[in-house]
């Protein structure tokens, strides 16, 4: 028989809402799970991920830093941008710091709060006996769950959640830059590459022109000829075997030379630009190969965002999470008037947040203590 697993379930509740008795069920098991003492230990080894994953993120945010730098070192005269990206994410980290040291004060006001909601508040709910009990209670709670925090963001968890949309917005945001800049490069290659083609077919059809038969005529032949006469020949591909009249060998010479002068010069400034284009090739080439390394020095922090980004997931609520809670429990018991009207479901979601309050709070104390803002 296949059993659903507690995620798979909760995954389910998003769409199906359990009703009452799978409700108490799950409670239920729960409770019964937290009892045993080496899932006590499971489960604050798991709470432990909170300082662990800060560790990692604050490793992983200087990674990230320190290839910025190493890539604005290499290629910042030649991608300028580069250097503001850097900024940006220094600006990331500054936040992250001062983000990380809220929370560690949080934890630790979180840690005496859990302690007192878990031996004050609960335990009260739990012994309750008689309306007034009730009523004292409910107003405890709501006292609780509004206290605010001194010198602490109240609103700590949306800058997590917004610092984590901003790293993912800025990963984004770098690589599309990188393909904007690669399309860009890779257009300009392009387009060297057909200029130098197209010099490389002159320079050839150039060198051609100056050994045809016509100009040996020119020079070694007898005849008059003006300057215009000769011109077409000068201009226009003619066959090898087109007559020519005879020059006389000064006139011809004179031609010749003129008509030969002009293709040197011509055939000299295409070398010239075909040198300047092919400097021009060389150092497009190397910004393609400088945008590759940058790509993949991005891809190899690659790891570094998904962790940053999951520690400031498991981080926003902390706070909120126990407090709305303690609202939530005022909101059920101030409609009742006797301890023993106490619905079942209510009551084991107590015994549950006793059974959680102790190892959770003892995991907030260990992330103070482990986490240097």
């Amino acid at each position: 028989m296949h059993t659903e697993s507690i995620l798979q379930r909760i995954e389910r509740w998003k769409t199906q809402p359990p009703d009452e008795e799978e409700r108490i069920e799950f409670l239920q098991t729960a409770i019964h799970s937290l009892a045993d003492s080496g899932n006590v230990a499971v489960f604050k080894n798991a709470m432990k991920t909170f300082g662990d994953g800060v560790i990692k993120a604050a490793t992983s945010f200087k990674r990230v830093s320190d290839t910025f730098l190493d890539l604005v070192e290499r290629y910042g005269d030649r991608f300028r941008e580069l250097e503001k990206w850097e900024n940006d994410w220094g600006g990331l980290r500054n936040h992250w710091d001062a983000i990380i040291g809220s929370s560690q004060s949080l934890a630790t006001r979180s840690g005496i709060g859990y302690r007192w909601y878990d031996e004050f508040l609960l335990q009260k709910i739990q012994e309750a006996k008689t309306r007034e009990d009730i009523a004292r209670i409910t107003q405890e709670l709501k006292t609780f769950s509004n206290e605010e925090l001194i010198g602490i963001p109240s609103n700590l968890s949306d800058m997590f959640l917004k610092l984590r949309r901003d790293i993912e917005w800025f990963r984004d945001g770098f690589y599309e830059y990188l393909d904007k800049e690669g399309i860009q490069v890779s257009e300009k290659a392009e387009g060297l590459r057909l200029a130098i083609e197209g010099l490389q077919k002159d320079i050839l059809s150039l060198n051609e022109k100056k050994t045809r038969p016509l100009y040996s005529r020119l020079l070694l032949g007898g005849g008059q000829v003006s300057a215009t006469s000769a011109a077409p020949y000068y201009t226009l591909n003619l066959p090898d075997t087109e007559y020519f009249p005879p020059f006389s060998q000064p006139v011809g010479a004179a031609i010749a030379g003129t008509i030969l002068g002009n293709l040197c010069s011509d055939r000299d400034g295409k070398y010239r630009e075909l040198a300047e284009k092919e400097a021009d090739l060389e150092l497009v080439n190397r910004d393609q190969q400088a945008l590759a390394y940058i790509r993949s020095q991005f891809d190899s922090v690659g790891p570094d965002f998904i962790n940053i980004c999951k520690t400031l997931n498991i981080l926003t609520n902390t706070w909120a999470a126990f407090h709305g809670q303690a609202l939530q429990f005022s909101h059920v018991i101030e409609k009742l008037t006797n301890p023993k009207q106490f619905p079942l479901e209510f009551q084991l979601q107590v015994q549950l947040a006793r059974q959680i309050a102790k190892p959770l709070e003892e995991s907030l104390r260990d992330y103070a203590s482990r986490i240097i803002p």
